[in-house]
This record gives C-alpha cells, sequence and structure tokens, in this order.
C-alpha cells in the first residue's frame, strides 16, 4: 500500500507527488509519466490518495490511464470533489454517532456514542495520568457539555479532535458556552495557520478555494437559513441549481435526515459559521431581504390553507420552519412592519396549537405595536393580529386585554368587510364573556351573530368553528337540547370533509360534555380517548387539557380516586407547563371534588379558593360536583371559608404544590 497526501500546498503537481511517494526514478530519455505507468503494469498495490479535491483536474485523468493500463492496481481516495474516474464508487463517509437531545437520556449514557468516545480519546491521548475507561472522571454537566460539542459538529471526526485539542485551560462546559455564544469561534483550532486540517476554517477555507466566484457566493447566502431549506428556497434568496449542485459535490451542504415530499438541505453550524464571514453588507442585506419576502409569500399561503383538509401538514411545515418565521418576522419589524402583520394568521395559529401563549402574546404584540403609528394599515391584516392574540391573551390571565383584543378585532373585520375574520371575532367574545362570567344570555346573543356572519361568508368551516364553540357555550350552562345536537352535527360532518383534526378534536369535546351533562359516563371515555387521539394528531394541547381531565371526572363518579387522581395529575401538569391559566382553573376545580371526596374537606375548599380566581365554575359542573357530594357532610362552615378565602391569595406555586399533594395521597376516608 503507497499513500500520497496532496494537502501541501506547495506546488508539486499530482504526477510529481505520485512518482516522489513511490520512489520512482525513470529510465534515460523516459519521462516521470511513463516512468509511473512502467511501474505499475507490474506489481499489485494498493494507492491511497489523501485530498484528492485540491488537484482533482490532474488526478482524475491520471487514475483512469493509471487503472486502465496496470490490472493490479486498486485505488482509494478520499476527495471533496468527485473525480468522475470511470468505474469510480462514490462512498459517503458518515459522521459519528452523537448523544441525542432526549431529555430523559442520562448524562452518562453519552460517554457509549463514538463521537464522545473519541473526544474522551483525544483528551487521553494529550494527558498521561489518564486514560479513559469505565470511571471517567467527568461529572454530568461535563459529559453534557461535551455531548454539545460532538453535536454542534455534527460528529465530524475532524471537528470532534479539533474541539477535542482545545480543551486544556479552557473546561469542556467553558468552550461550550463560550460557542453558544458565537458560533464563529468554531472556525479557531490550535493548529499552525500552514496546517491544512489545523482548524475547521482552514480546511473550509480549502474547499471554498473549489468554487468559481458564482458559487462562493451562494454559499454565503445560504447563510441566511437558520434551520433546513428546500431548492425553491435557494432560489429565492438568489442562487443557480447547478451552482447548488456543485456544492452538494464539496460537501459544504448537507442533506437533512428528514421525511418531506421534497429534498431537504442544512449547513452544519460551522459550516455556516464559516459561510456568514464571506457575506459581505450588501450581500448579507440582499440575501436578508430575499429570505424574508420567501418566507411571507410561505406564510400567506400557510395561512390560507390552515382551515382545509392539509391542515395538519402546514401546522408540521411551520413548526419545521419556526427558526426561519422568527428570522424573517424580525426582518419585515424592522424594514416594513405592515408586511409583518401577513404572517399573523398561520403563526398565530401554529403558537396557538402548540400552546405557546406567551410567546404569541409577544410576537402579536410586536407586530401591533410596531404598526401603529402608521396611518394606511389594512384593517383586515390588524384585524388577525388583534384577534388571534386575543386567546392567548385570555388563557395566561389577562381577561381584559383579551377582551379588548376581540372586540377591536370586530370591528376591524366590519370595516375590512371580513365575514369570516367577524365571525370568529364574535364567537370569541361570546366564549370569553361565557367563560369569564358563567353568564350565558349576553354570550349567546352574540353567538347568534357570529353564526349568522358565518353563514354570509360561506364558509364551511368557520361556521362549523362558531357552531362547535356556541354549543361548549349552551352546554356549559347546563342547557342541552336538540338544538345542541344539531349544531354538533353540523359542525362534525363539515370538518370531517375538510379532514380538520382541530375542528373535530373539538366536537369530541362539546359531545364529553354532553355526555357528562346527560351522565352517560360511557359516552363520555368514548368522546374523551377520540378528542385526544385528534388532538395529539395536531399537537394542540389544549383539547387534551380538558379531556384528561373528564376522564379523570368520570372515574371520581365511579369511585375509583386513585384512577382518577393520575388523570387529573396529566391535566394540571398539562396546562401549568403551557401556562394555560384557564384551563389550569378547571383542572383545579376538580382537583378540589378529589380532595373533598378524599376526606379532606380543608384542602377542598382552599383548592377551590385558588381555582376560582383562574375560571369560573360553571352551571354544568355545579350539578354534576353537587351530585357527587350530595351522601358527603354539609361543609359550609366558616373555617372551610376562611380556606376558600385563603386559597384566593396563595400563588400559584403553592396552589399546584398543593395539587400535586393531593393527587399522590390516598383518601382518608
Amino acid at each position: 500500500m503507497w499513500w500520497i497526501d496532496l494537502s501541501q500546498s506547495d506546488g508539486a503537481s499530482a504526477l510529481t507527488r505520485l512518482v516522489t511517494t513511490l520512489g520512482i526514478v525513470p529510465a534515460p530519455g523516459m519521462s516521470p509519466h511513463e516512468g509511473l505507468l512502467r511501474f505499475a503494469k507490474t506489481r499489485s498495490m494498493l494507492l491511497v490518495v489523501d485530498r484528492a479535491e485540491r488537484d482533482v483536474a490532474d488526478v482524475g485523468p491520471l487514475l483512469t490511464e493509471l487503472l486502465e493500463s496496470a490490472p493490479g492496481l486498486a485505488a482509494l481516495v478520499t476527495s471533496r470533489m468527485p473525480l468522475d474516474v470511470v468505474g469510480e464508487r462514490r462512498v459517503l463517509v458518515p459522521a459519528l454517532e452523537v448523544p441525542t437531545l432526549d431529555p430523559q437520556a442520562h448524562a452518562t449514557d453519552a460517554g457509549h456514542t463514538e463521537a464522545v468516545r473519541l473526544f474522551l480519546d483525544r483528551i487521553a491521548d494529550r494527558s498521561a495520568d489518564w486514560s479513559a475507561g469505565p470511571d471517567d472522571p467527568f461529572d454530568d454537566d461535563e459529559l453534557e457539555a461535551i455531548s454539545e460539542l460532538c453535536r454542534v459538529v455534527d460528529g465530524s471526526p475532524l471537528g470532534v479532535e479539533l474541539l477535542a485539542a482545545r480543551v486544556g485551560a479552557r473546561s469542556s462546559v467553558g468552550l461550550s458556552a463560550d460557542l453558544r455564544d458565537d458560533h464563529r469561534l468554531l472556525l479557531a483550532g490550535p493548529g499552525r495557520d500552514d496546517d491544512p486540517h489545523g482548524s475547521l476554517g482552514v480546511v473550509f477555507e480549502s474547499t471554498a478555494a473549489l468554487l468559481n466566484s458564482g458559487q462562493q457566493e451562494l454559499f454565503a447566502r445560504l447563510a441566511v437559513f437558520p434551520g433546513t431549506f428546500d431548492l425553491s428556497a435557494v432560489l429565492a434568496v438568489g442562487g443557480f441549481a447547478e451552482d447548488f449542485d456543485r456544492l452538494l459535490d464539496v460537501a459544504l451542504v448537507q442533506r437533512a435526515s428528514a421525511h418531506w415530499p421534497e429534498h431537504r438541505y442544512r449547513l452544519s453550524d460551522p459550516t455556516q459559521a464559516y459561510a456568514s464571514t464571506l457575506l459581505d453588507e450588501d450581500l448579507r442585506a440582499d440575501a436578508e431581504r430575499r429570505h424574508a419576502e420567501h418566507i411571507r409569500a410561505f406564510m400567506i399561503r400557510a395561512g390560507a390553507a390552515m382551515d382545509g383538509p392539509d391542515e395538519r401538514e402546514w401546522l408540521a411545515r411551520l413548526h419545521r420552519d419556526e427558526a426561519d418565521t422568527r428570522r424573517a418576522v424580525a426582518w419585515w419589524l424592522e424594514h416594513d412592519p405592515m408586511g409583518a402583520l401577513s404572517f399573523a394568521r398561520a403563526l398565530g395559529r401554529s403558537l396557538r396549537v402548540s400552546g405557546r401563549d406567551d410567546e404569541a402574546c409577544e410576537v402579536l404584540g410586536r407586530m401591533i405595536d410596531s404598526v401603529a403609528p402608521l396611518s394606511n394599515v389594512d384593517p383586515g391584516d390588524l384585524g388577525w393580529v388583534r384577534l388571534l392574540r386575543g386567546w392567548p391573551r385570555f388563557l395566561t390571565g389577562d381577561m381584559v386585554g383579551a377582551l379588548d383584543d376581540v372586540v377591536a378585532a370586530a370591528e376591524l373585520f366590519g370595516a375590512a368587510s371580513d365575514e369570516v375574520g367577524l365571525a370568529q371575532a364574535l364567537a370569541d367574545r361570546a366564549h370569553m364573556t361565557l367563560l369569564t362570567t358563567a353568564d350565558d344570555e349576553p354570550a349567546r346573543s352574540l353567538y347568534r351573530e357570529a353564526i349568522a356572519a358565518a353563514r354570509r361568508a360561506d364558509r364551511g368551516p368557520a361556521t362549523a368553528m362558531v357552531l362547535a364553540e356556541a354549543a361548549q357555550a349552551l352546554i356549559l350552562s347546563d342547557r342541552s337540547d336538540g338544538a345542541v345536537v344539531e349544531m354538533m352535527d353540523e359542525a362534525e360532518t363539515v370538518f370531517a370533509d375538510v379532514g380538520s383534526d382541530e375542528g373535530l378534536a373539538h366536537v369530541s369535546m362539546d359531545r364529553v360534555l354532553a355526555a357528562y351533562a346527560a351522565d352517560d359516563l360511557d359516552a363520555l371515555e368514548r368522546h374523551a380517548d377520540e378528542g385526544i387521539r385528534r388532538s395529539r394528531r395536531t399537537s394542540n394541547s389544549a383539547y387534551e387539557q380538558i379531556l384528561v381531565v373528564a376522564k379523570g371526572v368520570r372515574l371520581m363518579h365511579l369511585g375509583d380516586l386513585d384512577a382518577a387522581a393520575g388523570w387529573l395529575e396529566r391535566g394540571v401538569r398539562l396546562a401549568a407547563d403551557h401556562y394555560n391559566l384557564m384551563q389550569l382553573g378547571v383542572a383545579l376545580h376538580a382537583v378540589s371534588v378529589h380532595a373533598r371526596l378524599s376526606g379532606r374537606p380543608e384542602r377542598a375548599a382552599r383548592l377551590s379558593g385558588a381555582a376560582q380566581v383562574l375560571a369560573p365554575r360553571w352551571p354544568l359542573f355545579e350539578r354534576r360536583y353537587g351530585e357527587l357530594f350530595a351522601s358527603l357532610p354539609d361543609a359550609s362552615d366558616v373555617s372551610l371559608q376562611a380556606e376558600i378565602v385563603a386559597g384566593t391569595t396563595q400563588s400559584l406555586e403553592e396552589t399546584l404544590s398543593l395539587a400535586r399533594e393531593q393527587l399522590s395521597q390516598a383518601p382518608v376516608i
């Protein structure tokens, strides 16, 4: 076996290096090329050529001629570019296995992955008094930092080795923190500037030298993508498909492992850091503008398609492109605030479905504030921003602000003659009115207006959602009748026709409440399970939070307090994790009932007071919970009233701690 290293840039040709390495001395009158061919013809040998991309124009034809004339010759070549040699078989060298981001995994498990073992081995190579073994002297923080370092270079063996070489005076924890703040530090290394493997920056620089100016410019433009992208996005930021193919050839762009109809691509963190260094001020400004325009067009399409049969697919796409969306929203807010408003329908819906109400309040609030000084804002666009901020504000405790938003949205939609938006704004106002006051009379009037607006718009999904919400209002008010069933049936038919899992989850929730009102606990269980399944398909925890509480309440009616505790705990946890204070109040009312049934009336009273701060107890629950208490001693003495008052003043943390304590203890009676 013979190894020829082409990484040194001393001007020598591939032929010269090959002849020199093999020790060939041509006969008098024979050229080095002829001497090489004669040498190879009579031998069986493996030729290993390293870093062939530095001289592809010479290496490819030379190897072709050698392989054709020397039957005993085989060649193994490392190269960032294909050689286009006849019979060439290309093998992509896979990255090393890196630790997952699974929060349940223990830090020490990372030591069994390939990348971390290499990292630890390289540290051991530099330390005579330490050897890698089962008792590695690293605590969990250090192992997690090493895991992050391996992930940030995508398990690249060279990247892992270079980062390991930088752990010395600076700990792995410190290095990880530094790189998290500035990925450009990835490009530095411990080696000399003239070492072709001395740093990732040197490696990328030598690879970029293989590109023409157009390809280098496209590579730089790709730095504006914080996540994955497809070919249409590449073209949108100012690239050409042929240039992009070249970037794939030299491995500056990686194919992303994602299950999407179109191919997805990405830059690793170090590659993106290097690409960003190639962006001058004008090129960066142009690429960022093009990126923002591309994402805005995508969000407009998403907003229009969210009510159709492809709802789930669009929600998945929105989740996939969150980093791009954030970057694009920031660009529009800085350069053209009115352009940012067009993000609201898709972005607000996506954040709401994923339960990120705080983030929705923040980003939609910035959109509203940014256009406040402007006089030519489209009322329909602004209406959707105000509408979509309403529920996040409501569920995080700002009920007055939420009502202000939906009232303003209704006025804006009226000015824009947007019947769909008007219907939803009126329905949201009706629902918020009901949920805050438990008074169904004003809510019913608003619902009638909302249904009329939805029918005028002749938009099936919009009408269906208003019907589903109105049905829920009547059930919670304990006014179920045949009209409610008809409303649920009509909404379910529409949602099934368009394939809306979110809408069907809402109807399942309505049917759960109706079953509870009718004391049909079997139907409650059936509809709750269906609703949870639909809710999870849309990644919308809002419905699941109510449905798991309903399953717990059902078990309380059946006398199984232990099993009920598990479902109620899950409902409390989901609502608290998503800071959904309204639904947390619903769950805490149920936990209060659990405490009363368990023989702890003082705790039940305190939890009831805390729950009342977050959500009223609607007529349906007043009746049904009262039926549960019918066989218990009266609980209306003065001391319990004091506990209720105390519950209204305690902190949320104290309330959650008390709820968890209740659900973890066995009944005392």
